[in-house]
């Protein structure tokens, strides 16, 4: 529900529903309705972007330093943190899914992007191996390409969209 653009000038800007952050705004307003995108301000990541991937309530960008930032709905760990903190740098989802690991078990993961102190620059990089050269997002689910052409993929995996055969 809502919509995301790289722009030239190498920044994000999203617009649409905001329940949970995923606008990058560090706020849950939804934009659209009364404001137009072109008002909204440019998502705050280190680095110009780019990509972008807008899921149903999580937003993830590739930098050109080939970090991955994301931020929104963090049910079931989409956001690829760690499910004890808000921050980033210390999680390890997304290669403890990649290995296997019981990612969306459950376990009460944060949303970020929600609020004033979790801005998506200050979440850091999600964790993951090598550098990330593309990313998909989905309903509560992600996958990122890294340099190598490894797949990793973490949050439900109630259908297999995590791809582990389970």
């Amino acid at each position: 529900q809502h919509s995301c653009v790289v722009l030239g000038e190498g920044y994000v800007k999203c617009w649409g529903a905001a329940s949970y952050g995923q606008l990058g705004q560090g706020d849950t307003r939804s934009v659209g309705s009364s404001t137009t995108p072109a008002a909204v301000y440019p998502i705050s990541v280190p680095g110009d972007a780019k990509s972008v991937s807008a899921g149903a309530a999580t937003t993830c960008v590739v930098t050109t330093s080939r970090k991955l930032y994301c931020f929104g709905r963090g049910l079931h760990g989409a956001l690829g943190y760690s499910p004890d903190s808000s921050k980033a740098a210390l999680g390890q989802c997304a290669p403890a899914a990649a290995a296997g690991a019981a990612a969306g078990d459950g376990t009460a993961y944060p949303d970020l992007g929600g609020t004033g102190t979790t801005k998506p620059s200050m979440n850091g990089a999600v964790p993951l191996p090598l550098p990330v050269t593309s990313v998909s997002t989905g309903y509560d689910h992600t996958c990122a390409v890294t340099a190598d052409g490894s797949v990793y993929c973490w949050g439900l995996a109630s259908h297999g969209q995590l791809g582990y055969g389970k």
